[in-house]
């Protein structure tokens, strides 16, 4: 966590391509994908959550919002992309040159990349690369995030239901990963706490299968 200001060092991507069976119009896939990013925040917090603290003892923490902040940071996170020939591997060099957080404080972000569009306007074909801080998730987590964005954006396209409406927000609080004292059992080896005076180190049992 202390080198998170480093350009693109502990961050992990996340790419993949979509072929649609049924094209639709940049508009409609840029406003799905916008909605379903909102709902992928109420199910899964922690993408917009941030690291604070000090190096000795960062800090994780997820802010709730007015609706209108939750678009604000929709509009920042979801980067959409000039349709064109679909290149998510210079994607993914170019945005390893960000900054993580952002000057807005931001940890994660979602790209969508449309293909070339048709004659008539429509894309069948889009990339989408996540990008996140390896702090926050790690790669079986950004696994499962994608498997749920991708599914709530194929609900949305194929019968164009909105998948927010039912969202209260501040109710995504109840969303947010336990801390790791609240799930191991009592004769499960423990981290050291954070108000301890001890040093961590590989020497202690908590940690020593991390430093293999």
């Amino acid at each position: 966590m202390q080198n998170r200001y480093f350009k693109g060092l502990h961050t992990i991507f996340f790419g993949l391509m979509v072929n649609l069976h049924d094209p639709v119009s940049i508009t409609e896939l840029s406003s799905s994908a916008q909605e379903c990013w909102c709902s992928l925040r109420f199910q899964f917090p922690t993408i917009a959550s941030s690291i604070g603290g000090s190096d000795q003892l960062p800090t994780v923490t997820y802010t709730t919002g007015t609706l209108q902040e939750i678009h604000q940071w929709a509009e920042r996170t979801l980067l959409v992309h000039s349709p064109s020939h679909i290149d998510l591997d210079q994607l993914r060099v170019d945005e390893s040159q960000r900054n993580v957080p952002s000057s807005d404080g931001d940890y994660s972000w979602m790209h969508l990349v449309p293909g070339e569009l048709a004659d008539d306007g429509a894309v069948s074909k889009f990339g989408l690369l996540f990008h996140t801080h390896h702090s926050l998730f790690d790669g079986s987590a950004v696994k499962i995030i994608m498997n749920f964005y991708l599914d709530q954006l194929a609900k949305s396209l194929s019968d164009s239901r909105s998948t927010s409406k039912s969202i209260q927000w501040g109710n995504e609080l109840e969303n947010l990963p336990p801390a790791v004292f609240n799930i191991l059992n009592s004769h499960e080896v423990l981290p050291i706490p954070p108000d301890s005076t001890q040093e961590p180190s590989y020497d202690h049992e908590y940690y020593k299968c991390i430093g293999k």
